[in-house]
């Protein structure tokens, strides 16, 4: 969840700024494996206090397909382009923050680095959030074990999207 959310959520109308418009929210989120691993990023402590993770990815926005937008989003937090490999999934996200309700609707891509992109190895890599204030901790994305989440080792966020995200990786690209 990029800063931008955050201070959307954060902010007296709500979550995206669309509570009081009772707006259902469009996100687009992309998974990347690499070793059996996959890449992921921390929610914030203002979110949920464990810091559970949850995929790169952020809102689509108005006009914008959502696999242009997962890529858009990565290019924006990690500075890497990648290409949309297919539609793993789609979920129904409905939850409280802070008191305020969310409702979304997320689409999650498998993702493979550009060619040139491709980091070396599983070091965490930075994530840029373009609209973060000076004072604002820049984070890590993490490369998790699939196994990890599988076994229910690492906290993930929501857990029905993973469990969707991992049934469908079992399955063989079409």
């Amino acid at each position: 969840m990029t800063v931008a959310m955050l201070r959307s959520l954060r902010n007296s109308a709500g979550y995206g700024g669309h509570l009081a418009e009772q707006r259902i929210n469009a996100v687009a989120l992309g998974v990347v494996l690499k070793d059996r691993h996959v890449l992921l990023q921390r929610l914030s402590p203002r979110l949920i206090e464990s810091r559970p993770f949850r995929p790169i990815g952020g809102f689509i926005e108005f006009g914008e397909q959502a696999a242009d937008a997962v890529v858009r989003e990565y290019r924006e937090e990690l500075g890497r382009r990648v290409d949309v490999l297919r539609l793993l999934t789609h979920y129904e996200h409905l939850a409280e923050f802070d008191a305020r309700s969310i409702h979304e609707i997320s689409l999650t891509f498998e993702l493979r680095f550009a060619p040139d992109d491709e980091p070396d190895d599983l070091s965490p890599l930075p994530l840029y959030e373009q609209d973060a204030r000076p004072d604002e901790q820049h984070d890590e994305a993490e490369w998790v074990p699939l196994q990890a989440i599988e076994c229910r080792e690492v906290e993930v966020y929501p857990r029905p999207l993973f469990d969707l995200i991992l049934a469908t990786l079992d399955r063989p690209r079409s």
